[in-house]
């Protein structure tokens, strides 16, 4: 579960399984399980939340990328990101799909990786 504690300022959620972007809110609650989803502090905002019983404070300039096999990475971002803006949310998908190169924080899954043969 996905629950916001403390929204201020402009946090926003891109759902790429429900398509569709949303205004997160205090006591906002999200099914984590199998989520794809990027949440993001927008414009100076600032949010806690708590991700499978894990508290975790988002910044000024940050985001959280939750993927459906459980994983979650916590990265900060340099770009100006205005509320609602599809091009700004879509750099900050390809950031998150980066498997090298950005400074990220595995929040959350198992950080070994396998060989697949």
């Amino acid at each position: 579960m996905i629950k916001f504690t403390k929204v201020t300022g402009d946090v926003v959620v891109d759902d790429r399984r429900g398509r569709q972007t949303l205004a997160a809110f205090t006591g906002m609650q999200m099914p984590s399980h199998s989520a794809n989803c990027i949440i993001a502090t927008v414009d100076g905002g600032h949010a806690t939340l708590f991700l499978e019983g894990k508290r975790v404070d988002l910044g000024p300039s940050s985001f959280i990328r939750i993927q459906p096999d459980g994983r979650s990475f916590l990265q900060k971002y340099r770009e100006r990101v205005a509320k609602g803006s599809k091009l700004a949310l879509g750099r900050l998908w390809a950031m998150a799909m980066e498997e090298f190169g950005t400074e990220r924080e595995e929040l959350t899954g198992n950080a070994a990786v396998g060989v697949r043969g």
